[in-house]
């Protein structure tokens, strides 16, 4: 496929995996890591000096690690090769880094998705701001990220995550900050459509929030996160009367603590657009903690689980399964916290639609065919040595999707799709190339015999949890 980092293993003609089955590895070369410490790659590596080659040899093991490595987004090639020394094995890892400055203006749409911004045509809801980024910090792999938003969503935010305080990589931590603000809200739904309160001269949500994550990593493909969270509202007075269910406020203010535990589990080939391998998450979120709950007393747990089978080389099926549910027998769920179908989880087709409710389950299986995969080409015009490589890859599919929307809040929510299955049918085209970027579109078909044409926009945007 067109990634970007491209990872090329290296094997002697005259050697064969089987030949290097049994063999200790004496030495680790590393080059081309300019920035990037030692340490941070050997993580990846999976295995040390002294070491035995795993039993499944060299390509199998070379196959595990250049995943690995890829999918930390810090280089832009990555070519593993070996040497035989007697009885031993010396590694071979020669890298090209990535770039890892960025400061840019930010023009972004502030919609549920892309294709309801571009049916909505409201260009109120739009970002604009500038953003730093500084990628691989230090040179162990930290992230520091200043942000300043205004439009739809005003921000102010600042962010920082260590993933390696030891030496082997297991242990972690991120802390965050944030000032978000708005004039236009979101605030309840007719007909399973959003409806929005706009008021030019005070801010209907204002939003403080602090949180910090402590995060383990057992093994290289398992993660553990648990966070803690403060968050505090101020609710406009237009916004207060219109929606009291919003947060169940209480003289325009709503403050609580709450806490997240997070299970994730990744075999994925390729972190952004995977053709092989599964990605398993499970989380537990509690809203509402002690004396300060504000009203808000809930128990959430969420599951993703997606699946990647190759058919063939060209041709692969992508399942992925969703269920988000409250726990807790609440007889009411503020409307910010309500299970909402349209925003992170929908069937294609139903991007216009929300459904609220309770719990929602879903499903979307999707059939890609690789048609066009470029070859690695190096562009000497650009000046910069990390922006030189580039490739690209087409790929058309078709796909099936479902979803189930329980409510038992009828009176609040009952729009005509909840309590119903939901699916929907079509055909796309996506191209993914540069730095983790796809763009792509495709047509859709519903079983409420809507029919549209819709377009994609996927970024490696750096999530915190």
């Amino acid at each position: 496929m067109g990634k970007f980092i491209i990872c090329i293993i290296v094997l002697a003609a005259s050697i064969s995996a089987i030949n290097v089955n049994a063999q200790i590895v004496r030495q680790i070369v590393i080059n081309g890591n300019k920035q990037t410490q030692e340490q941070i790659i050997l993580n990846e590596l999976g295995i040390s000096v002294g070491d035995e080659m795993p039993a499944g040899g060299f390509s199998e093991w070379a196959e595990g690690a250049c995943q690995r490595l890829e999918n930390t987004s810090l280089f832009v090639n990555v070519n593993l090769g070996f040497e035989i020394a007697g009885e031993q094995i010396v590694l071979i890892v020669d890298l090209n880094e990535r770039w890892y400055y960025w400061v840019y203006p930010i023009l972004e749409h502030a919609d549920r998705n892309f294709a309801s911004f571009l049916n909505a045509r409201d260009w109120r809801r739009v970002n604009y701001g500038l953003s730093f980024e500084k990628h691989n910090f230090r040179g162990r792999n930290e992230f520091l990220k200043l942000k300043m938003r205004f439009g739809y969503r005003s921000q102010l935010g600042f962010m920082y995550d260590n993933p390696a305080l030891d030496k082997h990589g297991k242990h972690g931590f991120q802390i965050s900050a944030d000032r978000f603000q708005q004039s236009k809200v979101l605030y309840t739904i007719e007909d399973n459509l959003p409806m929005c309160l706009f008021d030019d001269q005070e801010n209907l949500l204002s939003e403080n929030r602090f949180r910090i994550i402590y995060h383990y990593r057992p093994d290289l493909y398992q993660r553990i996160k648990f966070m803690a969270e403060y968050r505090n509202f101020q609710i406009g007075d237009g916004l207060d009367t219109v929606a009291t269910n919003y947060l169940f406020q209480q003289n325009n203010q709503s403050s609580f603590l709450s806490f997240y535990l997070k299970y994730d589990i990744d075999f994925r080939d390729v972190r952004y657009y995977p053709t092989d391998g599964y990605f398993l998450s499970v989380s537990v979120e509690k809203y509402g903690i002690g004396a300060m709950r504000s009203g808000v007393n809930l128990l959430m747990a969420k599951l993703n689980f997606d699946y990647f089978l190759p058919l063939n080389p060209q041709l692969s099926l992508a399942s992925e399964a969703y269920i988000s549910a409250h726990l807790m027998n609440e007889s009411h769920v503020p409307f910010i916290f309500a299970s909402m179908l349209g925003y992170d989880y929908y069937p294609r087709g139903f991007e216009y639609r929300m459904v609220l409710g309770n719990a929602i389950y879903g499903l979307n299986e999707t059939l890609r065919l690789k048609v066009f995969q470029s070859k690695a080409m190096f562009n000497e015009i650009i000046p910069i040595e990390q922006f030189k490589p580039f490739a690209f890859s087409v790929y058309c599919y078709g796909f099936f999707d479902l979803a189930y929307v329980n409510s038992n809040q009828s009176s609040l929510w009952d729009q005509g799709l909840e309590n119903k299955l939901l699916y929907s049918s079509g055909v796309g085209l996506d191209f993914v190339t540069y730095y983790d970027r796809s763009i792509g579109f495709y047509v859709a078909v519903t079983n409420q015999k809507a029919f549209g044409i819709f377009a994609t926009i996927r970024t490696p945007i750096y999530k915190t949890f």
